[in-house]
């Protein structure tokens, strides 16, 4: 790699734009799965929620509380 410095008029180089490509995409696709996960998380809350419901009618039913 060539760390050295360019100055105002100096053109960016393929490989550095690739990799700044790169980067921006790899960082698009964790932004997108994270809120891939929060919804699923979400969803699986409002399940375990509609069990909880449908076991207290159950118990209600039965004579519980």
């Amino acid at each position: 790699m060539d760390f050295t410095l360019r100055g105002p008029g100096d053109e960016p180089r393929q490989e550095e734009r690739m990799m700044k490509r790169m980067i921006g995409l790899a960082l698009l696709l964790s932004y997108l799965a994270l809120l891939a996960g929060c919804n699923t998380v979400r969803g699986v809350g409002k399940d375990i929620e509609t069990v909880g419901e449908k076991i207290e009618e159950a118990a209600d039913r039965k004579g519980g509380k």
